[in-house]
């Protein structure tokens, strides 16, 4: 087994050896089998780097068609991901029925197509496999994300770069993977109704949250001639403690855009730290704290960036200056423009179908790594930090312990994968 580690994996790499689509061949085959054994709610052990668990939620969720709603109750299938570098007793007395190494490479090789098992031995696909697990576990760390095996999800790595090894790295990270498997494994009986027509955009929010606690004109707007001035609602959400901000009357503004080409909404939520907002006395209420009004000017730079240029309003993911909207000396100095939670699809409105998009404050450095990488990245991170739809005025960077960017230049990359990867096939030779 050395003497073959040495010749086909060791010296000449998984990362370098193979050829592009040959990594691409072995990372989907092993996704493709991790999923299986996923659906049978078995846990796959990724050697020296850790446990992927099925995990089922129960979420409600709705289909539309142009007049109707279906909606019904569904267990989903996702995954999570528990670092771990070595699968003790306790590993398997909590997640039953590991999946390891061998169990796994045995499926993978079944699963490759069948010009590829005539050349390349089940040992020889042991190696790869464990090759291609460390290639995830170095970039996850060593980058701060890795998405070979995408079909399951992307890892993710939060540290802060402490200790004078990879080793050190590794163990200091908050390592996560934002699941893209996403399968009803069963559902409720469904139930049908007809669509509602809203009256303002505003509508759903009253009732829900009840009557806005106060309004605002977007200041610095032209109005336009035959469309009344656009406005922001507040509307203070009790149970999480923030206020929602609402917009009613843009999507006049916006017409088609690149929301799916229909007009845009707007909302931000900001997050206030103090619930409950509103103190019941009798039979009325009075507002405990004052309403901010910076969240407008964030709102009024998105449509002058925007909808005042004769622009699309901006997809999600995309990034824009937050300056001169009176946040002072805040971390926060960027806008950017998220899915709103709540209402995933288009509305129906008297004057047509809208879209609700959500804006959210990030900070320069968070802004930076999006225009690195990509926005899906970020936003996968700002999610795990629960930062992806709330606004939060004061938090400090995601990356202010962590370094999101570089590597480390005392570990060789490939070196390092040759190294753990001997350490897990002598493991596996010892256990099998």
């Amino acid at each position: 087994m050395t003497v073959l580690l040495k010749r086909s994996l060791l010296r000449d790499k998984f990362i370098h050896e193979l050829t592009s689509s040959e990594q691409k061949i072995i990372a989907r085959a092993v996704a493709d089998v991790c999923i299986h054994f996923l659906r049978a709610e078995k846990p796959v052990y990724l050697e020296r780097f850790g446990l992927l668990v099925p995990r089922i939620s129960k979420a409600y969720r709705s289909y539309f068609s142009e007049s109707s709603q279906l909606s019904r109750l569904e267990w989903v299938l996702s995954a999570d991901f528990h670092k771990c570098s070595d699968l003790t007793a306790y590993h398997k007395e909590r997640y039953k029925n590991v999946v390891e190494l061998k169990e796994l490479s045995s499926r993978v090789y079944a699963a490759l197509p069948i010009e590829r098992t005539a050349t390349w031995s089940g040992r020889f696909i042991r190696h790869l496999i464990l090759g291609l697990i460390e290639t995830v576990k170095h970039e996850t760390v060593s980058i701060g994300y890795s998405e070979r095996l995408y079909e399951i999800g992307t890892f993710f790595a939060l540290h802060n770069r402490q200790g004078s090894t990879f080793s050190d790295w590794y163990a200091g990270a908050d390592i996560f993977i934002k699941s893209t498997l996403d399968e009803a494994v069963r559902c409720d009986d469904s139930v049908i109704h007809p669509r509602a027509v809203l009256q303002t955009p505003s509508e759903p929010f009253q009732a829900i949250f009840g009557a806005a606690v106060q309004s605002f004109a977007l200041p610095n707007l032209p109005a336009l001639s035959e469309i009344p001035a656009p406005k922001v609602h507040v509307f203070a959400d009790d149970s999480s403690g923030s206020l929602i901000y609402v917009t009613e009357g843009i999507a006049s503004l916006s017409g088609a855009g690149s929301s799916g080409g229909l007009p845009v909404e707007l909302t931000l939520q900001l997050e206030t730290g103090q619930k409950p907002l509103l103190a019941s006395s009798g039979q009325h209420s009075s507002r405990e704290i004052s309403i901010p009004a910076w969240p407008v000017s964030a709102i009024r730079q998105v449509v002058e960036a925007t909808i005042l240029k004769g622009l699309p309003m901006p997809p999600i993911g995309a990034i824009i200056s937050a300056k001169d909207i009176g946040l002072g000396k805040l971390p926060l100095n960027s806008l950017m423009i998220t899915d709103f939670h709540r209402f995933h699809r288009e509305q129906l409105t008297l004057e047509g179908p809208v879209i609700f998009r959500n804006i959210v404050g990030i900070t320069s450095d968070e802004a930076r790594m999006a225009q690195e990488t990509s926005p899906k990245l970020l936003m996968a991170c700002l999610q795990h930090k629960n930062h992806l739809h709330v606004t939060k005025p004061e938090r400090s960077s995601i990356f202010q312990r962590s370094s999101f960017f570089g590597s480390d230049p005392r570990e060789n990359l490939p070196a390092a994968i040759s190294r753990n990867v001997e350490k897990a096939a002598e493991s596996a030779a010892v256990n099998t």
